[in-house]
C-alpha cells in the first residue's frame, strides 16, 4: 500500500436524534488499525485552545494512527442545543457512537481515547463500555464529586450574597482562586462515585495515562483520589509537571501537552500491535 499525505476529513456521527460534529484525520497509511478520539474542555470545540487538537491530530496520523476530533452535543458544529452536563453524569454516548464510527468506517480495530479538563471525565467513564479501547489519556480533569456547572454557580452565588462578599468575575480568576470558591463537604466524602466507578472498572484491562501539572487545583484532588482507591500502579501512570496545564493558558503548557500525548499514544500502539489479516 502506497503512503500518502495525511487528509482531513469532516464527518457528521448520528446519535440520540442529532449529529455530533468531527473532523477524521487520516493517515498516510491508509489501512492503519488504531484510532484515537481527542476531546477538549466542555468550554471549547473539537479544535481545542490555538488549534491545539488540530496539531496532535496530525502528528499522530503521521505516526500511523487515525485521529477523531470530536465536538461535545450542542457545541461547535454539532446539532442540538447546547446542554449543561453533569460530571457524574457524562455525556459518554457521544464518545460510544464516534468508537462506533471508527470501527464501523475506517480498518481500526483498536481505539485510545484522550481529553482535557471535563473531557478526560468523559472518556474514562466512557471507556468501560467500549471493549475496542484499551487506553485512555486523562489530562487535568477534576476528580471530586460537582454538580452541575450552572447548578455550582447558583450555589456559589447564594453563599456569596449570604456571606455579603463582592462577587468575582469567573474569567479573571486563576487556579488558586478557583480552587478556593469549591466549598462543600469534606474533602475526604468528595471524591467522585462516577469517577471511582469509571476508573476501577477500566483498569481491569486498559490503562490510563494522567497528565497534570503542580500548580493545577485539580492535582491535589487526582493524587487524594488514587491514594483513596488504590488501583494497581502498573495498570496506570501520572506525569506531574512543572507549572499548570489546566487551561492551557500558554503556548508552552500546550506544545507540552501535544508532546506527551502523542508520543504516550505512540508507545501504546506499539505495545499491542494488532495482527493484520
Amino acid at each position: 500500500m502506497v503512503s500518502r499525505a495525511p487528509v482531513e476529513v469532516p464527518v457528521y456521527i448520528s446519535t440520540a436524534g442529532e449529529g455530533v460534529a468531527g473532523v477524521v484525520t487520516v493517515p498516510g497509511e491508509p489501512d492503519a488499525q488504531v484510532g484515537v478520539i481527542l476531546m477538549a474542555g466542555r468550554a471549547r470545540d473539537r479544535t481545542h485552545r490555538n488549534g491545539m487538537w488540530v496539531e496532535a491530530a496530525r502528528e499522530l496520523a503521521e505516526r500511523g494512527m487515525y485521529a477523531l476530533r470530536l465536538d461535545y452535543p450542542g457545541v461547535g458544529n454539532s446539532t442540538g442545543d447546547p446542554v449543561v452536563f453533569d460530571l457524574e453524569r457524562p455525556p459518554t454516548f457521544a464518545v460510544q457512537a464516534a468508537a462506533r464510527f471508527l470501527l464501523e468506517h475506517t480498518p481500526v480495530r483498536r481505539v485510545i481515547l484522550a481529553a482535557t479538563c471535563f473531557g478526560g471525565r468523559v472518556v474514562l467513564d466512557a471507556a468501560p463500555e467500549i471493549p475496542e479501547v484499551d487506553a485512555v489519556a486523562v489530562i487535568a480533569s477534576p476528580v471530586y464529586a460537582r454538580g452541575a456547572t450552572v447548578r455550582t454557580r447558583l450555589r456559589s452565588l447564594v453563599r456569596r450574597a449570604r456571606r455579603r462578599t463582592p462577587q468575582v468575575v469567573e474569567s479573571s480568576m486563576g487556579n488558586r482562586a478557583q480552587q478556593q470558591r469549591e466549598v462543600g463537604p469534606p474533602v475526604e466524602q468528595r471524591v467522585s462515585p462516577a469517577f471511582a466507578r469509571a476508573l476501577t472498572g477500566f483498569l481491569r484491562r486498559g490503562t490510563v495515562y494522567f497528565l497534570y501539572a503542580e500548580n493545577d487545583f485539580v492535582t491535589d484532588e487526582l493524587r487524594f483520589a488514587l491514594e483513596q482507591l488504590r488501583p494497581d500502579a502498573s495498570r496506570y501512570r501520572l506525569d506531574v509537571l512543572p507549572g499548570d496545564l489546566h487551561s492551557f493558558r500558554s503556548l508552552d503548557a500546550q506544545r507540552t501537552t501535544i508532546d506527551l500525548v502523542v508520543s504516550w499514544c505512540e508507545r501504546v500502539a506499539a505495545e499491542r500491535p494488532v495482527a493484520r489479516v
